[in-house]
């Protein structure tokens, strides 16, 4: 039997979306580089986020944070006319930018985001923050 839906399926029939590709392309093992992919549509080197938010190598590719130069889809989304929110973790800020007193350069309703609930670093529990 054959699909006949439009859409590109894998073997056991999910789907893959339009044009049928997953997102591969700076996706990592941690967190915060593929959140930072995910978010810019680009690799992680190239937004400044090699490792995890927590460092700053210095080096352009490993910053710590997204830099302001790649934009986010939510500032996007939002310059265009949508609402945008993000929920849970969010892990792309400097730490010692996480702080109360900011800056909020890095935080997500300085990324696009209008709304957020969540907590900026790591290792923090979603039930009990």
């Amino acid at each position: 039997m054959t699909n006949a839906s439009p859409h590109p399926t894998s073997a056991n029939g999910t789907f893959h979306g339009k044009i049928g590709t997953t997102y591969e392309d700076g996706t990592t093992t941690l967190c915060s580089p593929t959140r930072a992919s995910l978010l810019t549509g680009r690799n992680h080197h190239s937004v400044g986020m090699r490792m995890l938010s927590n460092f700053d190598t210095g080096f352009p590719s490993g910053r710590g944070r997204v830099t302001k130069a790649s934009a986010m889809l939510p500032e996007v989304l939002r310059d265009n006319g949508f609402n945008t929110m993000a929920v849970s973790k969010w892990h792309l800020a400097p730490m010692e930018q996480t702080t109360a007193s900011g800056p909020y350069t890095q935080w997500p309703l300085s990324r696009g985001f209008e709304r957020y609930y969540g907590f900026l670093e790591a290792e923090t529990d979603s039930f009990y923050p």
